[in-house]
């Protein structure tokens, strides 16, 4: 079987980042979940709260990233594949980038998996600005 990990800070971690996780097992990938930090944002939940939360709701392995080059821990995991979720072609544009990097510096290639209509709304940044909203 093919370990195959699946990226991405989760904070929070959604029916998004589930649906794209049942959808790799189902096409035989055993998926490891790596939550990171991302410089670029402002977490609601530090790491190992996230890690924490994103397991318990994915129900799969989740690993802390401690590594600026993620591609060096995922393959230190023994993961082939890199999986991720695109809503639009905004999104396909961005991860589009991280996969020339991945494959050109780490050998990893990407297979991205499209969020059906249901869930093409959901990021993690729009469930933190409805909850900021919903406190106020």
């Amino acid at each position: 079987m093919v370990k195959a990990a699946f990226t991405g800070s989760f904070d929070p971690a959604h029916e998004g980042h589930l649906y794209v996780v049942r959808q790799a097992i189902k096409l035989g990938f055993k998926v490891l979940v790596f939550v990171a930090n991302n410089s670029e944002k402002n977490y609601q939940h530090p790491l190992s709260i996230r890690r924490e939360n994103a397991q318990k709701f994915l129900g799969v392995p989740c690993i802390a990233a401690s590594s600026n080059n993620i591609g060096d821990e995922i393959k230190s995991f023994g993961c082939e594949i890199i999986i991720r979720g695109i809503r639009d072609e905004k999104d396909f544009r961005y991860e589009q980038a991280i996969t020339d990097y991945n494959r050109r510096v780490n050998g990893i290639e990407t297979i991205y998996i499209p969020a059906p209509p249901e869930f093409q709304h959901i990021s993690s940044s729009a469930i933190k600005g409805i909850s900021v909203c919903s406190i106020k």
